[in-house]
């Protein structure tokens, strides 16, 4: 009697449905990754564009003096006064693959005490 060579067909589709599933996992890891990728840089742009209005003008939430305590060369530390405004500036990003983030930059401004 003669051996039979190759694979039989159960074989050959189990391997098929067997390698459709890797399949169908890769896919799925690759699209979620494609997905951060867009919205990082959605929220990249929309962070240029807040950093960029807050420097053209800084809307100024509030002034006031903060204490800064700060080490000095030799051992101890030496408290300092900075006067100045805390300022924020925010965007709505409403366009592009993800819409309706909102961004807003928040910082305080040393010697900047204009309120508007």
């Amino acid at each position: 009697m003669k051996k039979n060579k190759g694979f039989s067909i159960i074989e050959i589709i189990i391997s098929l449905a067997v390698i459709g599933i890797i399949a169908v996992v890769f896919l799925s890891i690759f699209s979620t990754g494609l997905v951060n990728i867009v919205r990082a840089g959605v929220r990249t742009k929309a962070v240029g564009t807040a950093v960029d209005d807050f420097n053209d003008s800084p809307h100024v939430i509030s002034s006031k003096t903060v204490e800064i305590e700060l080490p000095v060369a030799g051992g101890g530390t030496r408290l300092v006064e900075i006067t100045g405004s805390y300022a924020k500036s925010k965007v709505n990003v409403t366009e592009g693959p993800i819409s309706n983030m909102e961004v807003e930059v928040v910082a305080f401004i040393p010697g900047y005490t204009e309120l508007e």
